[in-house]
C-alpha cells in the first residue's frame, strides 16, 4: 500500500478515519492522565481529612477559655492546700528548732512558692516518689564556721529530705571576729496532703 492509496481511502471514508483518529487521541489522553487523576483523588482525600481535623480542633478550642479558668481554680486550690499560713509557720519553726541545737543564730527563714513535681517512671526513675512537692526555703545563719558546717550536717541528717541548692558564705561585720554569715537556698521535699 502506497501513500496515494491511503489518501484515496481517507477521501472515500472521511468520517471513519476522523473517528478513528479521535479515538486514538482520546485513548492516548486517558492513558497519560489516568495516573494523575488517582493522585488528585488521593490529595483531595488528604485535604478533606485535614479539614475535618481543623474543624474538630476549632470546635474543641471554643471551650478553651472555660477550661483555662477551671484549671486556674484548681491551681488556686492546690496552692491553698500546700501553702497555708499554718504550714509555713510549722516549716519555719522546724528550722528554728533545728538551729537551737547548735550555737548559731538563724536570723531569717522564708518559704517560697511550692513547686509540684511528678517523677517520670518512663525515664527509669522507678524508685522515686510518684507525687511530691518541693518547698524552696531561704535562710540566713550567723555563727562560727564549724558550727555552720555542723548545721549543714544536721540538715543532711534530719527527718525531712532537704537539698541545698546554693549558699553564700561571707564574714559577718556586725559580730565579733570569726563569725560568718551564710545565706542558704534549699529545697525541702514534702508530700502533698491528700
Amino acid at each position: 500500500m502506497e501513500i496515494s492509496d491511503i489518501k484515496n481511502q481517507v477521501k472515500a471514508y472521511p468520517v471513519s478515519f476522523g473517528a478513528g483518529f479521535l479515538s486514538l487521541l482520546l485513548g492516548a489522553y486517558l492513558y497519560f492522565t489516568l495516573g494523575s487523576l488517582s493522585d488528585l483523588e488521593i490529595q483531595r482525600d488528604d485535604l478533606e481529612h485535614e479539614l475535618r481535623i481543623l474543624k474538630s480542633n476549632f470546635d474543641e478550642g471554643s471551650t478553651i477559655e472555660a477550661d483555662l479558668e477551671a484549671l486556674k481554680e484548681k491551681f488556686v486550690g492546690v496552692d491553698a492546700m500546700l501553702v497555708d499560713s499554718d504550714q509555713i509557720a510549722d516549716n519555719n519553726d522546724y528550722f528554728y528548732r533545728l538551729g537551737e541545737q547548735l550555737p548559731i543564730d538563724i536570723t531569717s527563714v522564708s518559704q517560697r512558692n511550692v513547686v509540684l513535681q511528678n517523677a517520670n517512671p518512663a525515664e527509669g526513675e522507678i524508685w522515686t516518689l510518684k507525687n511530691y512537692s518541693v518547698v524552696p526555703v531561704e535562710m540566713e545563719i550567723v555563727g562560727l564556721l564549724n558550727d555552720m558546717l555542723d548545721f549543714l550536717y544536721e540538715l543532711d541528717q534530719c527527718e525531712r529530705f532537704t537539698k541545698v541548692r546554693e549558699f553564700e558564705l561571707v564574714i559577718s561585720n556586725d559580730r565579733e571576729p570569726g563569725y560568718m554569715k551564710m545565706e542558704l537556698n534549699l529545697n525541702v521535699l514534702g508530700h502533698p496532703q491528700t
